[in-house]
């Protein structure tokens, strides 16, 4: 149920019941939206599993799943390993994203490593609720995001001011480009064995090196070196076969 396009209109759901957020999803496909943000950090109450089986099952569109902490700007005041388990069910109950802070990420990634379903999108997200940065400082930004492993990145800016907007600009057009000038594309993670990187490197004509063949290597190299001998290298290649 995952869609891919360049301009897709999200709508967010904030009421206090499920009930009333499944009756403005079906509000907002009856309007025109291509995909929902299901913000449960505004629930008055909140059953991981029981709330997000009724909000997920059957649903006219995409989801994606927040649970927005307070330091954040959201209304979530509680502890982050519940609010990590609760977005990991929404990821086992087939949202198809689920979108999590830049700053407990790394954290997060860890938690669902090796877990991911083939269609399922982690959206990493950083909120400036005061200034929007330089570009360069936006550059940077969107890098760490992607290092953590973000197959989407989001980021909220204020503008104070009307050229806020042009800064931007040019790292929009930077991600959109950055693929098509390398002939060559490394990728040092291996879970999962097809990154979003890997793919979209293909995808722009460069060949891709994947992080697992990257892996076996290294493994391969520091045996012969402590060794002296030939790397059992079908050996090595089964047993990561079978993780």
């Amino acid at each position: 149920m995952a869609i891919e396009g360049s301009t897709l209109l999200c709508v967010p759901l904030v009421a206090k019941t499920v009930e009333q957020m499944a009756a403005d999803m079906a509000a907002a496909k009856a309007a025109g939206a291509d995909l929902v943000e299901i913000r449960v950090d505004h629930l008055s109450t909140f059953r991981p599993r029981e709330d997000l089986e009724f909000l997920l099952k059957g649903r006219p569109l995409p989801a994606i799943v927040t649970y927005r902490p307070k330091w954040e700007g959201g209304e979530y005041e509680g502890d982050d390993n519940q609010r990590f388990e609760a977005l990991r069910i929404a990821m086992d109950l087939g949202a198809e994203y689920v979108d999590i802070e830049l700053k407990v990420a790394e954290e997060f990634v860890r938690l669902i490593s090796g877990k991911k379903p083939e269609n399922f999108k982690l959206i990493v997200s950083s909120h400036n609720y005061q200034s929007t940065p330089s570009s360069e400082e936006l550059g940077s930004l969107v890098a760490r995001m992607q290092a953590v492993g973000a197959d989407i990145v989001k980021i909220v800016t204020t503008a104070v001011d009307i050229v806020d907007v042009t800064r931007m600009l040019p790292v929009i057009i930077h991600c959109q480009q950055a693929l098509r000038s390398y002939a060559v594309v490394f990728d040092a993670v291996y879970t999962p064995k097809v990154t979003r990187l890997l793919r979209e490197a293909k995808e722009s004509g460069a060949a891709v090196v994947s992080g697992l063949e990257m892996f076996i290597r290294q493994a391969m190299g520091q045996f012969e070196l402590f060794t002296g001998l030939a790397a059992p290298e079908s050996l090595m290649r089964n047993i990561i076969s079978s993780l």
